[in-house]
C-alpha cells in the first residue's frame, strides 16, 4: 500500500518531515543491504576478534599467557596483527591502570604502534612505533593522562567479568578512528585484567571478500546503531 502526503512546499514542518522520511529510507536501505550479504562473512568478520579474546583470556586465566608481562603480551598481539585482518588493535588493562598495547600504524597499516603504561615504582609510559619488519624506529615515554579503567571496553568488562562484551561504535584514544572493542574481563591475584581487541569500522583488504561490491562493515553498524542495536543483535540475526 502506497500513502499520499500532502504538504505547503515552503512549510519548515513539511521538510523536517521529508528529512526524517529520507533519513528512514535511507536505514532501510542500509539494512536491505545488510540481508544481502553473505552471513558467513559477517559473522565471520566479527566472531574472529571475539573468538581471539576468548582464547586469550582463557590463555592468561591458565597462566598460558600472563597478563602482566607486556614483553611477552606484545608478541603475542604481534602474531595476531600479522595473521588476523579484522583486528586493528590488542589490549590488557588491569584494576590498577596498568596498560598493554599494539595497534596497526603507518602506511597500509603495515607499522605497529605499541603503548605501555606501568604503575609501580612509579606511574611510567612508554610508546613504541615500529617499521614493516617489527623493527623498533623510534621510542617516547612522554607522560600521558590515559587510563583504561575509564574506558568503554574496561568498563563493560568489570560489569561483567567473564563475559564476552561489545561495546558501541566510539572513537579510539590513540588513531582517533572510529570502532568497536570486543573485551572480557578474569580476575586474578592483582585484581580484574580486562583483554580486548580493537575492529576498525573500515574495510581491510580481502577481510570481506566474499561480500557484495560497495558493501562497508561501516555501513552495517551504522544502520545497526541508529535503530539501537548492537553487534550481537547482528549475530543473532544471522543465527535465526
Amino acid at each position: 500500500a502506497y500513502e499520499i502526503y500532502q504538504c505547503d512546499w515552503s512549510s519548515d514542518v513539511c521538510s523536517s518531515d521529508l528529512s526524517e522520511r529520507a533519513l528512514r529510507a535511507q536505514t532501510q536501505g542500509s539494512l536491505e543491504q545488510l540481508v544481502r550479504v553473505t552471513a558467513d562473512n559477517v559473522r565471520g568478520y566479527l566472531r574472529a576478534a571475539a573468538q581471539i579474546v576468548q582464547v586469550n583470556r582463557a590463555n592468561v586465566q591458565s597462566g598460558l599467557l600472563s597478563a602482566d608481562d607486556p614483553s611477552g603480551l606484545l608478541m603475542n598481539f604481534q602474531a595476531l596483527l600479522d595473521s588476523v585482518p579484522q583486528l586493528n588493535g590488542m589490549l590488557v588493562g588491569h584494576a590498577d591502570g596498568r596498560f598493554t598495547f599494539l595497534r596497526r600504524d603507518g602506511a597500509e597499516d603495515r607499522a605497529r604502534y605499541a603503548r605501555v603504561i606501568e604503575v609501580s615504582p612509579a606511574r611510567q609510559v612508554t610508546t613504541t612505533f615500529f617499521d614493516e619488519r617489527r623493527r623498533p624506529t623510534a621510542q617516547s615515554a612522554a607522560p600521558s593522562d590515559y587510563d583504561p579503567r575509564t574506558r568503554p571496553w574496561y568498563r563493560a568488562a568489570a560489569q561483567q567479568p567473564g563475559t564476552t562484551i561489545w561495546t558501541a561504535p566510539y572513537v579510539f584514544a590513540s588513531s582517533q578512528q572510529p570502532g568497536l572493542t570486543v573485551a572480557a574481563g578474569t580476575t586474578g591475584v592483582d585484581g580484574l585484567a580486562v583483554v580486548g581487541a580493537d575492529v576498525q569500522l573500515r574495510q581491510e583488504p580481502g577481510a570481506l571478500v566474499m561480500m557484495e561490491a560497495g558493501t562497508r562493515l561501516a555501513d552495517v553498524v551504522k544502520a545497526l546503531n541508529t535503530l539501537g542495536a548492537t553487534p550481537q543483535d547482528l549475530l543473532a540475526g544471522l543465527e535465526s
